[in-house]
């Protein structure tokens, strides 16, 4: 008898053979095999709902206790779900290896060919036929009637993606657009749209009668000129500031005990709190919240999330789905198909000495700088990336390749963790760099080789954050600006270029008491990157008393919750 668990159609390979012809390796190119990926993402998401519409999941059983099949699903139809969903995540992982291939060649083609510089009328260019990697940068807002846009085929709302030697790598918030327009004009230029797929000479396009830049305070900025105007939409993510996060994104469960166990101790614990975790994750949550109660229409910041997570059918991709609020975007993550479980911390508060002791465990495979590479290179409008320094070799090749790609992408890392070998390269390559207490007082000792393990191990390192960021700045040669945190002394940066060092005692309302100290460097970094990116109007010492006050208020409570709402009054 056959089990009744079992696909009713055996898995294996879901394309048809002349699917498989028509997508060999040779004859499909990175931009087919991307959008073959998304597809299969879309219906893999639409049979996680057929399964979630039975209450089930890949594992749920179909039988009762007793062996018989339930009653109370449709069991054919959850099976015949499954079964093509296990093709699927076969036919995923061999678009994923076709796709890195892909990008492997695209990268090293494009670093022996480098684009041609624009300042002729005869400038080609390249076609969506010649496989490309041309994501749009801009929106056609409207088109002039009668003028040479609409007559070479231009319509409102075509995307651009391509104008003259003008693409989303070098578009410089649409400014390249208008340099192209005053070099060449009376002079036809080629402009590539992804809606009609494209290539047109678009005649006489002059900056004489309207040309305006693009102005990011506006939520409707474009530039403008005879026939055409390009603008940016927010909704579409086509130019705006994509703040990038790259973190772990683990579940977090906290355990309050009297006093911490001694081995083979049974203990009981006095409350159990469970909740979503990860240093960049809670960075942008309180981001979000940030961004929401300032209520203005001049940041216009899109926040997007990359992280590796479990499959989208697991329950634990649901559960930290859920977590974020929706105008964080998730679809730029990468899940392991393969796996249910996301990483996770089993934190347990003793009482007694009122200490953390902290598990974790993290069974997906890690995000190689290829697939960072595959993401970054689909977020055309990135204005700002942080990482956390959690494997500080692949971080530094994603960091080398985003100056490779995308020039003015500003760069924040936190250097956190205490004996993280390859810390102070990612420090060194970094605009921002955010520095806890226990990594300035204990620093890795394979980056100071001259210092002995015994020295390693009392913690011969900085004695004062003034000490660290000044000693840093002869180091991180790159960065304009180092932060770091110390506890109960406060927070403290340095202007490197204006060398001026500044320091915040910790804030401290009247009714002040800890609660709650998990996630408050991860709500000063968020309180600095809100300044940083959303107030040029701010002063540095305005951000870092902002920020320091943030995360006083974050300790003072349970989690997250709320804290944007506690800060109306600095804005």
């Amino acid at each position: 008898m056959d089990d009744i668990h079992t696909p009713t159609v055996p898995s294996g390979p879901a394309s048809t053979h002349a699917s498989q012809n028509r997508n060999s390796a040779g004859g499909t190119s990175l931009q087919d095999l991307i959008a073959e990926k998304t597809r299969a993402e879309e219906e893999l998401k639409a049979l996680s709902s057929v399964l979630d519409s039975h209450w089930v999941n890949m594992n749920t059983s179909l039988t009762t206790f007793d062996g018989y099949p339930r009653d109370d699903i449709d069991v054919a139809q959850i099976r015949t779900t499954r079964a093509r969903i296990i093709r699927l995540r076969n036919d995923y992982k061999n678009l994923m290896s076709r796709i890195e291939a892909g990008l492997h060649a695209h990268h090293a083609e494009a670093r022996n060919h480098p684009a041609p510089q624009s300042g002729s009328a005869s400038s080609q260019v390249p076609t969506a036929a010649a496989g490309s990697l041309e994501a749009p940068f801009a929106k056609v807002n409207s088109v002039v009637a009668g003028s040479p846009a609409e007559e070479a085929g231009l319509r409102s709302g075509d995307k651009i993606r391509r104008f003259g030697d003008v693409d989303w790598i070098n578009h410089e918030k649409l400014s390249k657009v208008a340099e192209t327009v005053q070099r060449n004009e009376g002079v036809s230029q080629s402009a590539v749209t992804s809606a009609e797929n494209f290539s047109a000479d678009i005649a006489g396009w002059v900056g004489t009668e309207e040309h305006y830049c693009q102005n990011p305070a506006k939520p409707a900025s474009f530039v403008k000129y005879r026939g055409i105007a390009f603008a940016v939409n927010a909704t579409e993510r086509l130019g705006w500031p994509q703040p990038v996060g790259v973190p772990s994104s683990p579940v977090m469960m906290f355990m309050s005990v009297d006093h911490y166990p001694a081995e083979d101790e049974k203990l009981r614990a006095s409350s159990i709190i469970r909740r979503r975790g990860g240093n960049c994750p809670n960075t942008l949550e309180v981001l979000q919240q940030l961004l929401e109660s300032q209520h203005s229409s001049n940041s216009p910041i899109n926040l997007v999330l990359c992280a590796v997570l479990p499959s989208r059918l697991s329950p634990g991709y649901q559960e930290l789905k859920s977590s974020f609020a929706e105008s964080t975007d998730l679809s730029f993550c990468i899940h392991r198909e393969a796996s249910n479980e996301p990483a996770s911390s089993y934190i347990i508060r003793s009482k007694a000495v009122d200490s953390r002791t902290i598990i974790n465990y993290n069974g997906l495979p890690e995000m190689s700088s290829v697939e960072f590479a595959s993401v970054a290179d689909h977020l055309p409008g990135m204005s700002w990336c942080h990482f956390e320094g959690r494997i500080p070799d692949v971080t530094l090749s994603c960091i080398q390749h985003l100056r490779q790609t995308h020039g003015n992408v500003k760069i924040s890392v936190e250097v956190e963790k205490p004996g993280r070998e390859g810390l102070q390269d990612l420090a060194s390559v970094a605009d921002v760099v955010f520095y806890s207490k226990s990594w300035a007082q204990v620093r890795s000792i394979s980056d100071f080789p001259s210092f002995g393990r015994a020295d390693f191990i009392k913690g011969n390192g900085y004695g004062s954050p003034k000490e660290c960021l000044q000693a840093q700045a002869k180091l991180a040669s790159k960065a304009s600006l180092l932060l770091c945190t110390w506890g109960e002394s406060g927070v403290s940066g340095l202007d490197v270029p204006e060398d001026r060092f500044l320091e915040c005692p910790a804030f401290k309302a009247e009714d002040h008491k800890v609660v709650d100290t998990v996630g408050a460097g991860d709500t000063f970094i968020a309180g600095m990157l809100f300044g940083l990116m959303c107030h040029d109007d701010w002063t540095l010492d305005r951000k870092l008393k902002f920020a320091n006050e943030l995360a006083g208020h974050k300790v003072m409570q349970e989690g997250l919750g709320g804290l944007g709402n506690l800060m109306h009054h600095a804005f």
